[in-house]
């Protein structure tokens, strides 16, 4: 679990995790980073919270097993091929 003290995660910082099952984005980050769950093969479901504007390019791209995404109203962008695969 990442505290929610934090405000922003680096760009591919999950990249390749596996074993991710789920996640829940912590209150303060306001955009999900270019890359951060690619190839997350396992991943299936992901919580984002009011507050995020931005997803960036191939955040999700080849997260396999996703099936569920809470995009919440304050989404403003969704980057290129975010969700591909």
């Amino acid at each position: 679990m990442i505290q929610s003290s934090v405000s922003s995660i680096e760009p591919n910082a999950f990249c390749g995790c596996t074993a991710l099952k789920s996640f829940t984005i912590p209150v303060g980050v306001t955009s999900i980073s270019e890359g951060l769950y690619s190839e997350c093969t396992s991943l299936e479901s992901v919580v984002i919270p009011t507050g995020v504007t931005r997803i960036e390019d191939i955040a999700f791209c080849g997260c396999k097993s996703l099936v569920s995404v809470a995009i919440p109203a304050s989404i403003a962008s969704i980057g290129d091929k975010s969700f591909l695969g």
